[in-house]
Order: C-alpha cells, then structure tokens, then sequence
C-alpha cells in the first residue's frame, strides 16, 4: 500500500493509476492514501515527482505511519482528515481510537512493570529524548529530570537505597496523549520505617516513548516519614 501526504500548497491532484482510471485525490488536512489493489505497479517514485506528494512505505498495512491513527482504506484513493475524515463511520473512529489508546497504554503498563522491578535503565530507555519527569509538588524549586539518563539518576538516588519497593497496581485511562494512572507505592527504608504512598501520574505518549512524566502526590507525607538517613543521601541531588 502507498501511503502519501500532500505538499504544502497542493489542494488537490488528478493522476492515472494502471489500469488506465483518473481519479483526483483531494485529502482533507493533506492526508490521502492508495489502496494496494490500485498502487500494485505503480511508480510511485514518478507518482511523487510529477504530483509534488511525498510518500511513506506501509511496513504494517495499516495505512500509516501518517500519522498512526490513520489506516481506513478503501479502492481508489480516499481522503483522510488524521483519523477524523468525514467519510468514516463512528464504529470506524472509534477502532482507531482505540488502537491507538491500545498501544499507548502497553508503553505504560511496560513502565510501571520496569519502574516495579526498579530496573531503571528500562524505564529510562522509554523516556523521550526530551521527556521531562518531575513530582508536581516541588515545581519551583526542582526542574525535575529531562531525558532519559537524567530519569534514571533521579530514579537510583530516591529508590535504589530502600530496603524495599513495592508498586501497587492502579486505574489507568488514556485520553489523547496521554495516560493517566492512579496508583500506589510501598518505600520502605527500613524496620519500622514505611509509608504507603498514593500517587496519580500524567504521562504523554507518543511515537511509543514517553514525553512527559509528572507524578501528583503528597510530598510533604514522604518527607515527614524518611529518616535522617535518607535525607542527607538525596540532598545533594543528582545533576
């Protein structure tokens, strides 16, 4: 299958597929995709340099990877609008959609499970280049780590000394991208030294990495419960 993205300023295209049939392709917000039955043969390397369309290989058969919501198909080239064209049915949104939250929420299934093994390395190998993780409390005062080496160092230093860690699993809802979860864990410093924290954590998925991480939870609660110990450890940070 051809998948192919209109370029800046072109509106529409008339071209001759094969079998000797024009047809013009006038995808709304620049998306429009050739079905395989039509594009078989075809050069589509000639089909970019004539019509000023640039082409994507569909290594899934799903009609992507533009963008990843995008798969409906249908013979002769038909308009996409991101997953929104007008043409699709609601049952067919809403498959995409949730395809697309599918695959979302496997990123942060596979997270939480690393994040629970404190296998930090595999957390910080699903941060973005860029993504930035920070507790919400301490905005202000901490910029909170940004990509992935900075994640794990801030990982290692407040996890790696306890004695025990334990992730409790939660609610987790995808909407865009983003998935939200609703969770709790066990920090345990020691004998009689524990607290079981509840946390709600925003994450924005794409592209299968996580972009940003921000964890909402009662800071004040966790530094009450720490001993001195532990403190004095995380103090002089981990830049």
């Amino acid at each position: 299958m051809a998948v192919v993205q209109l370029a800046d300023g072109v509106g529409s295209v008339t071209t001759t597929f094969p079998d000797g049939r024009t047809d013009q392709l006038a995808p709304i917000g620049g998306v429009a995709v050739l079905s395989t039955s039509v594009a078989e043969g075809y050069d589509v390397g000639a089909f970019q340099s004539t019509t000023g369309l640039r082409t994507y290989e569909d290594t899934e058969g799903d009609g992507g990877p533009v963008p990843p919501e995008t798969g409906e198909t249908t013979p002769a080239g038909v308009a996409l609008d991101r997953g929104r064209d007008r043409h699709d049915s609601g049952e067919q949104r809403q498959h995409r959609h949730r395809h697309r939250y599918r695959r979302q929420l496997a990123v942060v299934e596979a997270f939480w499970a690393a994040l629970g093994r404190r296998d930090f390395a595999a957390v910080a190998a699903l941060m973005a280049p860029k993504g930035h993780y920070v507790d919400v409390p301490v905005i202000g005062v901490d910029d909170g780590a940004y990509g992935p080496a900075e994640t794990e160092a801030r990982l290692r230093l407040g996890l790696e000394p306890l004695l025990a860690y334990e992730l409790h699993d939660g609610v987790m809802v995808a909407s865009g991208d983003h998935v939200i979860t609703e969770h709790a864990e066990t920090w345990t410093w020691e004998d009689g030294a524990s607290i079981r924290l509840l946390f709600t954590s925003v994450q924005e998925v794409r592209d299968g990495l996580v972009h940003r991480w921000w964890d909402y939870l009662d800071f004040s609660a966790l530094m009450a419960a720490a001993p001195q110990w532990w403190l004095d450890h995380i103090a002089p940070g981990y830049k």
